[in-house]
């Protein structure tokens, strides 16, 4: 079953899909990756791993493009969680990334949205006269 922000996220998708913009989701972090080669001389083969990067941590949930306007959505399971998120951008280490990453879009001319539904990112790209 998914979990409750994963519905959200997917939902707010088809939401700005619906609406003419293209959204995608970014998974940051990191995972392992490998591959099988074939030793030099005598064709012995041996697995070889390594760490691929998916994307800066702090990276917003979901990156979208809206009537030519760049929008980060950073996607929280409730307003507790956003309150909770607000207040411990100082003192939580994944809290203040993804507040720095936020305060880089803007600098950049991008627009950040923090959202528990659908309705919150329909009123916050009203209010940047986006829909």
């Amino acid at each position: 079953m998914p979990t409750k922000e994963k519905l959200i996220e997917t939902a707010i998708m088809q939401f700005v899909r619906y609406s003419g913009g293209w959204c995608q989701k970014i998974n940051s972090g990191s995972m392992m990756a490998g591959y099988t080669r074939k030793g030099r001389g005598g064709g012995a083969t041996g697995f070889r791993q390594y760490k691929v990067k998916l994307a800066d941590a702090g990276t917003p949930d979901l990156i979208c493009c809206i009537r030519g306007k760049f929008v980060s959505i950073e996607v929280k399971k409730d307003n507790e969680e956003i309150e909770k998120w607000r207040k411990t951008a100082e003192t939580d280490l994944r809290s203040s990334r993804q507040h720095a990453q936020q305060d880089l879009i803007r600098q950049a001319g991008g627009f950040t949205l923090i959202a528990c539904s659908v309705e919150q990112v329909e009123q916050g790209l009203k209010k940047l006269n986006l829909i």
